[in-house]
């Protein structure tokens, strides 16, 4: 296999990838042979992956037989709050391992949509960031 994310197929069906690792997942799948080609071995082919919020078209672009790019279409894109109140940016920060002096203030921290609901959080600079641990230092 090419990648842990071809794994996840294997998952009972009422298990749903989220958006984020649709189009890795669908580069892997193409990987292993199981997109079909274009005729010719070139060019375009799109396949339907359901989310949450429907049925989004996957386009996989090969050349000679070689996947070369995938692109996901993405929901509307939605703004659905702005957080800027003093104590719920300290708690943010906090709870990412942050000083509030390492946030941006120029800019707003905004959970932001375009299908699945993330938090955006600026930072002054990637200093900051760079002193969390990994996911994989944790586990």
């Amino acid at each position: 296999m090419c990648c842990d994310a071809c794994a996840s197929l294997r998952r009972p069906a009422s298990f749903r990838l989220p958006a984020i690792p649709i189009a890795g997942t669908w580069n892997c799948l193409a990987r292993e042979g199981v997109v079909p080609l274009p005729e010719g071995g070139s060019g375009w082919t799109r396949i339907k992956h359901e989310v949450g919020i429907g049925v989004l078209p996957v386009d996989i672009e090969f050349k000679d037989g070689e996947p070369v790019r995938v692109v996901m279409t993405q929901g509307k894109f939605e703004i659905r709050a702005e957080i800027d109140e003093g104590q719920e940016l300290a708690d943010i920060a906090r709870g990412l391992g942050l000083a509030r002096e390492d946030l941006d203030e120029a800019l707003p921290i905004q959970a932001v949509s375009t299908g699945n609901t993330m938090l955006l959080v600026p930072v002054r600079s990637l200093a900051g960031p760079g002193k969390l641990p990994r996911q994989s230092d944790s586990a």
